[in-house]
């Protein structure tokens, strides 16, 4: 006998005499279950050109067997072209905060940087994961980032989020953006911006200051 099911549940029945009988279920692999938004975050708020950023994203994988295991995943980013990536450098860590970074491979192109796991069992990546992107260089960002003011400072605002994709054992594919996180960047161009306003001023303060003592201590000569 051969049953086949369409639907979630199925009944088969067998009658028979003196003999060994075996029912057995042939189907193809469990989907894998969902899985929540990753969280993107960043290091740090306020960037000068030239500057450093690092970027971590967290998710959360459910426990899977060996029928409901996903075949492969994925986590891509692409910056922004304020950010050169040619230096980026990558950690992943485990549930355990074990580091299982030699699992995942890098590949770039163009702005867009992926780690794709290459371990040995996909179940085993499961409980919360973390991804971490170092070593990001803020360039000048041109005129088309959104421009705010806080303070009396303008920025640039420089976003980035990114995908993690899950392909499982039928082929099926999902994905899930992180928020959008956001750096601010001072305007190398705007004398009012950022590191640059308050060394202007310092600056400016230290001549004034340096001014008036000089006046004073020539006066001083003058009058003795």
């Amino acid at each position: 006998m051969i049953a086949y099911q369409f639907g979630p549940s199925a009944t088969a029945e067998w009658w028979g005499c003196e003999c060994g009988t075996t029912l057995a279920a042939i189907f193809g692999g469990h989907p894998y279950s969902k899985i929540s938004n990753p969280i993107k975050s960043v290091d740090g708020d306020i960037y000068s050109v030239g500057e450093r950023v690092s970027y971590t994203i967290n998710e959360n994988f459910p426990y899977t067997d060996s029928y409901s295991k996903a075949k492969s995943f994925e986590l891509s980013d692409t910056f922004d072209n304020a950010l050169k990536i040619n230096e980026v450098t990558y950690q992943v860590f485990d549930a355990n905060n074990k580091d299982v970074t030699s699992d995942w491979e890098k590949n770039i192109s163009g702005q867009t940087v992926s780690l794709k796991y290459i371990g040995e069992d996909t179940a085993t990546v499961y409980g919360k994961f973390t991804f971490k992107f170092n070593n990001l260089i803020v360039l000048d960002p041109d005129s088309k980032h959104e421009i705010k003011k806080e303070n009396g400072l303008e920025y640039k605002i420089v976003p980035n989020k990114a995908l993690v994709t899950i392909v499982d054992s039928n082929d099926e594919i999902s994905t899930k953006e992180t928020n959008t996180v956001n750096i601010r960047v001072g305007d190398p161009n705007n004398p009012s911006t950022g590191v640059n306003f308050v060394l202007i001023v310092g600056i400016i303060m230290i001549i004034f200051i340096g001014s008036i003592s000089t006046f004073r201590f020539v006066n001083k000569k003058k009058s003795e």
